[in-house]
């Protein structure tokens, strides 16, 4: 794992409110301000330098984010499912998509002035094209040094390319899991220390009064040249990173779940 530190330089911080997904006040994509798909972030197959944005809607029952991580489901393993709950192996869902593409590629955090530390880290993924062949790419950002006041929202800007479907493809859309999770406090005993929005409870993130069980943050890559005409409903695959990989990259040093 590397990590590789940036002195954040811009304000994205606005004190707005938004909805995402049906549900007020958690920590998700900002959604699209459009007619078809206001209560979704989507994103085109194929999109190419995308800048998309994480919101933060509160602070821990009150208290202000001082710190905050979120983890792309994109390396070598990750958790896949379909729309009827079914397991499915990694080599299903790439078979689906153009040759040498990953789900999320390439992302960059903008710089944000109201955290002194953004880490970018990287590790192994599965080979990709991308201005070149990668065998390792971005994972994560943590964002520390901040104070985010409950009665605020804060936008975090990020930019990065996503995966191909292929033309013939019975996939309809690919639901992107990007858990996150806002630190309030460094007390490992305080109930107040932290939000997990995290769809499972995992070895380390293990108290379901702080994990959001069964939410997700979202991001939506939806195939545009799906066929409904030979594809009926067609395929929707969802996919998230690993136990192993929350509990290893999610973490921020000295904010211990």
């Amino acid at each position: 794992m590397q990590l590789f530190n940036s002195i954040a330089g811009s304000v994205f911080f606005l004190s707005i409110l938004f909805q995402a997904s049906g549900v007020f006040g958690h920590t998700t994509g900002l959604p699209k301000n459009t007619p078809d798909s206001y209560y979704q972030r989507t994103e085109p197959d194929g999109a190419s330098g995308v800048v998309n944005h994480f919101a933060i809607a509160h602070g821990c029952n009150g208290k202000p984010v001082i710190a905050s991580s979120m983890l792309f489901p994109n390396g070598r393993d990750m958790v896949i499912e379909d729309q009827d709950g079914r397991m499915v192996d990694p080599a299903e869902l790439f078979n689906e998509l153009e040759p040498l593409n990953n789900l999320i590629m390439g992302a960059k955090p903008a710089q944000a002035a109201e955290w002194k530390k953004i880490e970018i880290i990287r590790t192994a993924t599965r080979e990709y094209s991308n201005h070149g062949l990668h065998t390792e790419d971005v994972r994560a950002f943590h964002y520390s040094g901040g104070n985010l006041p409950d009665y605020m929202v804060g936008l975090l800007p990020w930019r990065a390319s996503f995966a191909a479907i292929r033309d013939d493809s019975c996939v309809r859309e690919i639901q992107v899991r990007i858990p996150i999770v806002n630190y309030c406090e460094r007390n490992p005993r305080s109930p107040d220390r932290l939000d997990a929005w995290i769809g499972r409870t995992t070895g380390l993130f293990n108290d379901p009064e702080l994990v959001s069980v069964g939410f997700w943050p979202i991001i939506t890559i939806v195939n545009t040249d799906f066929d409904a005409s030979s594809c009926g409903e067609g395929i929707v695959y969802k996919v998230s990173p690993t136990d192993e990989d929350i509990d290893s990259l999610l973490p921020i040093p000295s904010f211990n779940p």
